[in-house]
């Protein structure tokens, strides 16, 4: 008998026990995380100890990075706050398994890979570049070369029960004028050749075109970037490659904060995609994105996105499938939010809750064209300019230019990036999605919900902008007296700015013209700029 054919008479079997419960599914199995360090992989790590006391191991697969020892790294991991609520002997589940995602068995050998092979029976395949404008070669590797090693891995698994793969829902964005139904659309390219192209041992490997090139983009074809590009190739490849094995593909859109679980407003680290446009935008930095006001913000709360990794890895480890389950954890089609009432509700959230100390009063707002390009070089390009060129000459270290690096960064990734997906109206269908919650028992159906027809969104964004004050600011979540007054002050000097730069254009201007003129113009110019 081959290992699918056995594999597929595990699932077989396990259909026929309809009430088991997720925490029973989950009893005892040994599960592999890739990508366990990042902001999904962390709360999926704290809601499987946390929901599932008698869960097996969790080996987690990690490196050594930027000097830290992988050891070191899951220590940090596990004392986040998010963890608190775990006792030790839960915490001891998580085991570190060093290894590089693009390496072959992600580079573990011997007795380590024996052992694994014969304990895993869940995979969670999580590890992704999520950058949108990454090098094409670091994409594919990351993001399509790192697939195929996880399904490598998990077809040698002795009792495999269930793979799962967290994909995007913006992998098909280049379908944005049909429904995207739940199922794996074809890529113009096959993922076999594309991994060729960054295959050391390829005689025949070219240099990959560079990012906003005109040979780029005729490989990416009708896709935005190389992110969907190579997240739709990677679905492709577990298409073709687990037919008849318990795969399952979820596609979340927008990852935002908790919603509930483990608390409302955990943010992570706040630098994760969209998350990061937060954090800048809760001291005043970030206050424009570009977009149509009336087209729908597709976010999803980031536990609505582990709950359903979980329910999926349940659902095809109980079940007879020939090919791969499909899923998609969105909000645009049952809870529809748009982007000009985002913005609002953020522009009001955080003047409820304000930091502790901010740089001008945050407030952001829908731009489109010319205005918004406008803005983005006189209010976020050119500051940042005036604050690295003092910097670059006040101190030799690169080090002390990190901070406005990083601020340009997170504009280009975290805002400009996500114009194209911000601007659209994309249609997820959740038929899938909603029936597998159906099969939920009751109680399962409440504990691990991913169905947000019912989030409030004003009250959740409340939870965000806290969480950032708390989780990565580490100040209080508390929002006092004190708050309302520095608001408050801010709002009367940016209006004496006002005042300060009409005296002085107009003081200028009366140089060279008559009072009325430089008066006119002078009103017309800041007239100009409140209109920006």
């Amino acid at each position: 008998m081959t290992m699918q054919e056995n594999n597929s008479e595990k699932v077989i079997s396990a259909e026929s026990n309809k009430s088991i419960t997720v925490a029973q599914f989950l009893e005892g199995k040994n599960v592999f995380i890739t990508g366990g360090t990042g902001f999904l992989g962390t709360l999926l790590i704290e809601r499987l100890l946390n929901s599932t006391p008698k869960i097996g191991k969790i080996y987690l697969l990690v490196r050594a990075k930027h000097g830290v020892s992988p050891e070191c790294r899951i220590q940090r991991l596990m004392s986040k706050v998010i963890f608190d609520k775990l006792n030790d002997d839960d915490k001891a589940k998580v085991i570190p398994v060093v290894g590089e995602l693009s390496e072959a068995n992600f580079g573990i050998v011997g007795d380590l890979l024996e052992k694994l092979l014969m304990d895993v029976n869940i995979v969670y395949h999580v590890a992704a570049t999520i950058r949108f404008n990454a090098f094409l070669g670091d994409a594919i590797k990351t993001n399509l070369v790192g697939t195929q090693v996880a399904v490598n891995f998990a077809k040698q698994l002795h009792n495999l029960v269930s793979f799962i793969y967290v994909s995007t829902a913006f992998c098909n964005s280049c379908y944005l004028n049909q429904g995207i139904k739940e199922q794996v659309y074809p890529s113009h390219h096959d993922p076999h050749e594309m991994i060729k192209l960054v295959d050391d041992n390829n005689n025949e490997t070219k240099e990959l075109p560079k990012t906003g090139t005109k040979e780029l983009q005729e490989i990416l074809g009708i896709h935005p970037n190389t992110y969907t590009f190579t997240k739709q190739l990677a679905e492709n490849l577990i298409l073709k490659e687990m037919r008849n094995l318990p795969a399952g593909i979820i596609r979340p859109s927008i990852v935002y904060g908790t919603y509930k679980d483990p608390d409302a407003g955990w943010v992570g680290s706040a630098n994760n995609g969209h998350i990061g446009f937060l954090a800048g935008f809760t001291k005043g930095l970030f206050r424009t994105m570009g977009g149509d006001p009336d087209s729908v913000m597709d976010l999803i709360p980031c536990d609505y996105v582990v709950n359903s990794t979980i329910v999926l890895s349940w659902y095809v480890g109980k079940s007879h499938i020939e090919t791969p389950e499909v899923i998609h954890c969105t909000s645009g089609e049952i809870n529809p939010l748009t982007f000009g009432k985002y913005c609002r509700m953020l522009n009001k959230a955080t003047k409820a809750h304000p930091n502790d100390y901010i740089i001008c009063q945050p407030k952001v707002k829908v731009r489109n064209g010319f205005r918004y390009m406008l803005f983005t070089y006189l209010f976020h390009y050119i500051p940042a300019l005036l604050l690295y060129i003092p910097e670059m000459f006040l101190h030799s270290s690169k080090k002390s230019s990190r901070r406005t690096i990083e601020y340009v960064r997170i504009f280009d990734n975290g805002i400009k990036a996500f114009d194209f997906f911000v601007s659209q109206n994309f249609h997820y269908n959740m038929k899938n999605s909603l029936r597998i919650l159906g099969c939920l028992e009751p109680e399962d159906a409440q504990k691990y919900n991913y169905n947000v027809e019912f989030c409030d969104w004003a009250n959740y964004f409340e939870t965000q902008i806290i969480g950032v004050r708390y989780y990565f600011y580490k100040e209080s979540k508390k929002t006092s007296v004190w708050h309302r007054i520095m608001w408050h002050t801010y709002g009367v000097v940016q209006f004496l700015w006002y005042v300060v730069a009409f005296i002085w254009f107009k003081t200028i201007l009366s140089l060279f013209f008559s009072t009325t003129v430089s008066v006119t113009v002078s009103l017309l110019v800041l007239l100009f700029v409140k209109w920006i």
